[in-house]
């Protein structure tokens, strides 16, 4: 895991053991990064480190620059393991650490998590594990032009560079979705807290439970803002497409409430992952009917 030293707003990425790691460091002064935008790519390459140490790929960044890459298995590993939480990796480092056999290991590994990340933070992890493997590569390559290397190596290096950006293939957000100014460090610390977090210990209640944590979630993978889920209402779903309708509802005579929440949005239209929608409509099934015992008590029925 990389750590940081921060002196004069210059970042050293260090490893536990002190050294300096410089393939990082040299990747963010190339591409003139800012102490924040650095400590996000950072998380990422730290998150990199911990996979390799998980699937035992050993001396991945000297590979990449003076040998012939990553094996397409070992590619693939990282590949995959881009898409874990930070907490089912943590816990599978751990028990690794610990002893634990590889084969419960690729058993938990391959189970399919809920706390899966945001297809966001899948998309800015695997670009930038993408750009960091081949900086590392264009910097071996510059280096060995001053040897002698044999054809094969330099062939094997070539297929290595272009199996890099077939294998790690960045996930499409949804491109109608754009306007979260959500940086991967905030969903990160994000995803930190809905892994702590269970509504239904909070929320006795099973149905404020599953309200409270649908709220949750809508902000987390459709990057919705609180008064954007809080302005939502039944005519919003598009259940056809598994979409959600966002409207400009400011100052509506309509609005029950005394006071609408303050929204800062424009109208678009949010794509829901399919796990997220089932939870969206059994909360929406919850809704109508306690709408429908709301208009009979108004009724008198």
């Amino acid at each position: 895991m990389l750590h940081l030293y921060i002196n004069k707003k210059t970042i050293i990425p260090t490893r536990e053991n002190g050294e300096v790691a410089d393939g990082p460091l040299r990747f963010i002064l190339k591409n003139n990064f800012t102490t924040n935008t650095s400590t996000t790519y950072l998380t990422v390459i730290g998150f990199i480190e911990d996979l390799c140490e998980l699937y035992e790929i050993s001396n991945f960044e000297y590979r990449l620059q003076y040998e012939e890459g990553l094996t397409l298995i070992e590619l693939n590993k990282i590949n995959s393991g881009l898409d874990l939480s930070t907490k089912k990796l943590r816990e599978c480092l751990e028990a690794k650490r610990s002893g634990v056999s590889y084969q419960f290991l690729k058993q938990q590994l391959e189970q399919n998590t809920k706390d899966r990340p945001s297809t966001s933070v899948i998309a800015r992890r695997k670009l930038v594990a993408q750009q960091y493997f081949e900086q590392l590569m264009q910097l071996g390559t510059k280096c060995l032009r001053h040897y002698v290397v044999h054809e094969t190596l330099t062939n094997a290096r070539i297929q290595a560079f272009k199996d890099i950006s077939d294998i790690i293939e960045i996930p499409k957000v949804f491109r109608k979705q754009k306007g979260s100014k959500a940086s991967l460090e905030d969903l990160t610390n994000l995803e930190n807290l809905m892994e702590t977090d269970y509504a239904t210990l909070v929320w006795k209640d099973k149905n404020i439970a599953l309200r409270m944590k649908t709220m949750f979630d809508l902000q987390f993978h459709c990057g919705l803002r609180r008064g954007e889920v809080l302005s939502l209402q039944l005519r919003d779903y598009d259940s056809r497409n598994e979409l959600l309708m966002i409207r400009d509802r400011r100052d509506q005579e309509d609005d029950p409430r005394r006071v609408a929440p303050a929204v800062k949005t424009y109208e678009r239209d949010v794509y829901v992952p399919k796990a997220l929608w089932k939870q969206l409509e059994e909360w929406r099934d919850i809704k109508e009917d306690v709408e429908d015992d709301l208009w009979k008590m108004k009724r008198g029925e």
